[in-house]
């Protein structure tokens, strides 16, 4: 690629690893490609993003815009209304001179183009009407309304027909959270008018979507320039080794389950830790156990298990029987892309979402929400994932299709072809 036609792009970042792992590997995949990029990440992933060849700007992490315990955005509580009244507090707060808002500003200057969540849409407008540069969202769940399915955002029990009404309730919940912003840092020129809260870009403009159509189809109602590309990887690197303890464990005999719940804060983490112990001792499985920052999974030694604080999914998911998770769409694309049965045990957010589409894709037991956990549910849940043989066949013909995917190609690809390179 010449000089000429190297595009300088800017990816804007928010959230948990799993929220900024995509955006790192669409940063990849452009570098990869001939352009510039420039991934605005929190202190704590830059050492991640560096270590994969990306250039970074560091922006100071405001957690009341993502969570301030471990959660969602605070606007996908399941309290919609204290959501909203806080993250407007946190907007307004997000105004001082050293705020995240400031920082996101600065990495779009100079950019051709930048790509953003949801959550950052606002900010991403006026970068783009201030610096004169193209807008692209690349979101990681579905926002757009349609009929096909209910708002991965409010877990309501709603008939089919009021599916595409539960996306606009939704969107107008987003923008009355992200309201309490200042009209100031909107206004890309002095007297000129705020930029839009919606995440929703115009119709003539084109939105990527970076999960699985094998997982999730894309409806027909969105409109044409609504891409699902397929995931955007961002894999371990092809040194990484495990732990000799690790390896040993999952070299032995038998089926090896994983369980684990990301950075998610549970209200009674001893009824969570006593249900999984005594779901794996009646099974008699063996189990990874992803301990997390939190250390609700940090149980007894065992020869039965095994506790990991932080492991490449890609790697490890190749390597289990079966998955137990919160439902967090990136670790259920994982499980999907490994062919593997998955358990979903929903804490809140669009978690139940993709639990019911997981489910759906490749059969196996149906989402078990946090609140109604149990350790018999467990346990008949395990049994199903683990000896169903039609569903784990299931599962694995879905891992083939998903596999089969390029997501960041194609991305790449309508990146270049909106900016006519």
């Amino acid at each position: 690629m010449t000089a000429e036609r190297r595009l300088r792009v800017t990816l804007l970042t928010l959230g948990s690893r799993g929220d900024v792992e995509p955006y790192l590997g669409l940063g990849v995949a452009l570098a990869r490609a001939g352009h510039a990029v420039t991934v605005a990440v929190s202190a704590g992933f830059e050492r991640l993003a560096r270590r994969a060849g990306l250039q970074t700007l560091a922006v100071e992490p405001d957690p009341r815009l993502t969570a301030d315990d471990g959660g969602p955005p605070l606007w996908l509580r399941p309290s919609a209304v204290e959501g909203v009244i806080r993250l407007r507090r946190a907007a307004r707060q997000a105004s001082r001179p050293s705020g995240a808002y400031s920082g996101y500003l600065e990495a779009g200057r100079g950019a051709d183009v930048v790509l953003y969540p949801a959550l950052l849409a606002p900010i991403a407008r006026t970068i783009g009407h201030r610096y004169g540069c193209a807008l692209i969202p690349a979101y990681l769940a579905p926002l757009h309304p349609t009929r096909a399915f209910p708002s991965p955002y409010l877990n309501l029990p709603l008939r089919p027909s009021w599916n595409r009404t539960s996306h606009l309730l939704a969107l107008r919940l987003s923008k009355a959270a992200m309201a309490g912003l200042p009209s100031s840092w909107r206004t890309p020129i002095p007297g000129g008018a705020p930029a839009s809260l919606d995440p929703i870009p115009p119709r003539s403009e084109i939105c990527l979507y970076g999960f699985s159509r094998h997982v999730l189809p894309p409806p027909p109602d969105w409109p044409p320039g609504v891409v699902v590309t397929g995931r955007w990887w961002f894999d371990a690197s092809p040194d990484w080794r495990p732990p000799e303890e690790l390896d040993r464990f999952l070299r032995a005999p038998g089926k090896v389950v994983f369980i684990g719940f990301g950075s998610m804060m549970d209200p009674r983490p001893a009824h969570l830790k006593a249900t999984v112990e005594t779901a794996l001792t009646r099974l008699g499985c063996r189990a990874i156990l992803l301990t997390g920052p939190c250390q609700q999974l940090d149980l007894p030694r065992s020869p039965r298990w095994s506790g990991v604080e932080d492991i490449p999914l890609d790697w490890l998911f190749r390597r289990v029987d079966a998955v137990v998770c919160h439902g967090g769409a990136g670790t259920v694309a994982q499980a999907a892309r490994a062919g593997k049965p998955v358990v979903t045990i929903p804490f809140f957010g669009d978690q139940h979402f993709w639990g019911v589409q997981i489910h759906r894709a490749a059969g196996g037991p149906p989402p078990i929400p946090r609140r109604a956990l149990t350790t018999q549910r467990l346990v008949s849940a395990l049994e199903m994932a683990l000896e169903d043989s039609d569903g784990r066949e299931r599962a694995a013909r879905l891992g083939a299709r998903v596999r089969s995917e390029d997501g960041l190609a194609t991305a790449v690809r309508l990146i270049e072809a909106r900016l006519g390179v």
